[in-house]
């Protein structure tokens, strides 16, 4: 039985599949998104998370660590994360709640029980599960064992997947998943380079095979300064139109800043983007009107 890292299991989720869900973050993504809305999940390994403003500079994380991540220096608490083990010691004692590690460790069987407990409000709704991240298919092994125990139950299984991932990840899980939700970041190498840091041509590959073989929302993360010129736009359009009639759903997403604060607390940096307004909200919706699927901007129909 495989074992994995789950960031966090978000309840009572709207939009990440139709009804409602009960949404799994798995820890660990091959993509370097500038924008990224979960940067503490990028990272295969574990770590902590440090909220600077609910530290009260009790010392009882440095007395509680025996690898010397944590010190003080006068009023600074200093954390040097190349020499953390993700142990816990420093959150179990840390009463003011300002670390928090990011992933607890689950196996199928423990998760699967998690995620029943919801099963009423599956029923109600037409909802279910999705399995999201970071990029849930680098668990692959956890997803599938999970998804073949919540499919006893007649669960239904959405992976929310960027595709960066070996064809053989998707073929693994494609028998348990019903609907695939599958970003389209950008069409044009050069962007895609530029601000996630990969080639894109597996993503455009395996977002081929998905359509052949499985129904699928797409969505869009509009990022304004990086994919939302009208000629890109255009280009994105023109590929979910090839992609032909298991395309259900069409979302557009705007761009947030929520990500920078988590960033900060895992110790890491990213850029911020300017925010779009909403005369240019409606101009992009614009461009992909007359498209033969539901369109939606945040979770909205339009």
């Amino acid at each position: 039985m495989s074992r994995g890292l789950v960031f966090d299991i978000q309840h009572f989720s709207l939009h990440d599949g139709p009804g409602i869900r009960t949404t799994v973050f798995l820890k660990g993504c091959s993509l370097h998104c500038a924008w990224c809305h979960n940067p503490e999940s990028i990272s295969l390994k574990n770590g902590i998370l440090f909220k600077e403003s609910k530290c009260i500079g009790c010392r009882a994380c440095e007395n509680a660590c025996n690898r010397g991540v944590h010190s003080f220096d006068g009023g600074n608490h200093l954390i040097d994360r190349s020499l953390c083990m993700a142990c816990g010691n420093c959150e179990a004692v840390c009463y003011a709640g300002a670390l928090k590690l990011i992933a607890r460790e689950y196996d199928p069987k423990e998760l699967a029980e998690v995620l029943l407990r919801d099963r009423s409000l599956y029923d109600r709704s037409g909802g279910g599960v999705t399995f999201s991240g970071g990029e849930p298919l680098l668990q692959a092994d956890l997803v599938l064992e999970t998804a073949e125990l919540l499919k006893e139950d007649g669960i239904h299984i959405c992976v929310d997947t960027a595709l960066n991932v070996p064809r053989e990840s998707i073929k693994k899980v494609l028998p348990v998943v019903d609907l695939f939700l599958c970003d389209i970041k950008a069409v044009s190498g050069d962007i895609f380079r530029r601000y996630i840091g990969e080639d894109n041509s597996l993503i455009m590959s395996n977002l081929k095979y998905i359509s052949e073989n499985a129904d699928m929302y797409i969505r869009v993360p509009l990022i304004k300064g990086v994919n939302t010129e009208v000629d890109e736009l255009e280009k994105i359009r023109e590929l979910i139109g090839s992609l032909g009639n298991r395309v259900r759903q069409v979302g557009l997403l705007t761009y947030h800043d929520l990500g920078i604060e988590k960033a900060v607390q895992a110790g890491m940096e990213e850029e911020r983007f300017p925010f779009l307004t909403e005369e240019e909200i409606q101009e992009m919706t614009g461009i992909f009107s007359g498209i033969a699927c539901e369109l939606l901007v945040d979770g909205v129909p339009v």
